[in-house]
Order: C-alpha cells, then sequence, then structure tokens
C-alpha cells in the first residue's frame, strides 16, 4: 500500500486509518454537546424544584393558620392537601400546556435544518418527559402539603 501510495500521493506520508475511527472522531463533538446539554437540563430541572419548593414553603407559612383552623373545625388531611395543592398541579398543568408545544416545534425545525440525518420526536418522548416532570413537581408540593396538613393545629394557634 506504501508503494502505490508513493506513486499516487507523492511526498505525503501514508497513514492508515480505520472507518469506524474516523466516525467516532468526526462525532466526538456532538457527544460532548449532548453531554453539557444534559447536564445543564439537569441544573435547569433542579434549579426549578428548589424554586417550586420555595414558593410551597413561602405560600403554606402564609396558610398555615388557616389550615389549622381547618383542621380544628374537623377538615381531613386529604381535604387539606388537594385544597393547598390543587393551585399549584393548575400552574404545573398551564406550564406544560403552554411548553410543550413551543418545545416541540422549536426542536423539529433545529433539528430538521441542521441536521441531515435527524430523529422525529414522538409522543413517547414527550410523554416520558412529561411524567418524570410532574413526578419531581407533584413530589415537590406533596411533600410539604402534607407536612402542612398532619402539623398539629395546636402548636399553630398557640400565639393567637
Amino acid at each position: 500500500m506504501e508503494a502505490i501510495w508513493k506513486t499516487l500521493g507523492g511526498e505525503d506520508k501514508f497513514t492508515a486509518n480505520f472507518f469506524s475511527e474516523e466516525i467516532k472522531e468526526a462525532y466526538s463533538f456532538y457527544f460532548v454537546v449532548i453531554k453539557l446539554w444534559g447536564f445543564l437540563g439537569v441544573l435547569a430541572i433542579t434549579v426549578a424544584c428548589l424554586g417550586l419548593l420555595g414558593t410551597v414553603v413561602f405560600t403554606l407559612r402564609d396558610r398555615l393558620k388557616e389550615v389549622s383552623i381547618r383542621k380544628v373545625m374537623g377538615a381531613s388531611s386529604e381535604s387539606l392537601i388537594y385544597l393547598l395543592s390543587k393551585d399549584f398541579i393548575y400552574l404545573m398543568l398551564i406550564a406544560s400546556v403552554i411548553t410543550i408545544p413551543s418545545i416541540y416545534f422549536l426542536f423539529d425545525y433545529l433539528l430538521l435544518s441542521i441536521q441531515y440525518y435527524s430523529v422525529q420526536i414522538g409522543f413517547l418522548e414527550i410523554a416520558i418527559s412529561l411524567m418524570i416532570i410532574m413526578v419531581l413537581g407533584l413530589t415537590t408540593i406533596l411533600s410539604q402539603t402534607r407536612k402542612a396538613a398532619n402539623a398539629n393545629p395546636v402548636d399553630n394557634l398557640r400565639s393567637e
């Protein structure tokens, strides 16, 4: 191969590579970008959950006396959990309704315009991501509302 290369390539040095290594080298940039976007996605979800947790804690602290009075008057823990968490669940549903179509069309446009070979975003991917976000959000909300609903009302009304 080197003898044939000298007749064809002239002064250039003969180098041989496997095709699989060339493909791996060509796509190495994309793998780095995917890892970076994955890390940024996890970071964004973590910050969003912390913000949701802060909002829930702040709202429950303001409504602690209301919850205590309702509990003294005979409200069950389940009804209090529903009362405290329904507004946050509505907000999560509204955010999902706004976000999913816009992100779908944005990614669909970007992936089709930049990449020659692209994979369509299907219903399964959207459903899985929505389920993950809902589970994280509901866990954040329900952990705090359950704590507030099961608190002793005497401790919260003692100062009144």
